[in-house]
């Protein structure tokens, strides 16, 4: 839900890592993403994955709604800044270089890949 939230109508805003999206912008929306990737592997609709987000995305700001449905008891609070987190990563990774990857991509001819196609989670977004 989350990533098609982010192509829904060409919305910009949702920074990731470790997935590539493929998503097909003359679909309807909920519809778009035809292909995930995490780390490198298909997504799999029944594994669970964690995440690490920000407590402004939490909120529910940004139009992620969806986060503030998500149960107390599986979220793991860690209290430190995004600033401070940043700065961490830089003064333990310096210097710093950055690149283009292909985390978001748009293929406008791109069709469903098999995993999403197959998937109940996926026919469930369709019907939003």
């Amino acid at each position: 839900q989350i990533i098609e939230k982010r192509v829904e109508n060409s919305s910009h805003g949702l920074r990731v890592a470790g997935i590539e999206v493929v998503y097909n912008n003359q679909r309807e929306n909920f519809d778009k993403v035809t292909s995930l990737l995490i780390g490198d592997e298909p997504w799999q609709p029944n594994k669970i994955y964690k995440l690490a987000t920000t407590d402004f995305l939490m909120q529910g700001n940004a139009r992620l709604t969806m986060l503030t449905k998500i149960k107390e008891d599986k979220i793991t609070r860690l209290e430190i800044s995004l600033r401070d987190e940043v700065i961490s990563y830089i003064r333990k990774n310096s210097p710093v270089s950055s690149k283009i990857d292909k985390r978001w991509k748009r293929d406008d001819s791109s069709q469903i890949s098999p995993e999403l196609s197959s998937s109940l989670m996926y026919e469930s977004l369709k019907k939003k």
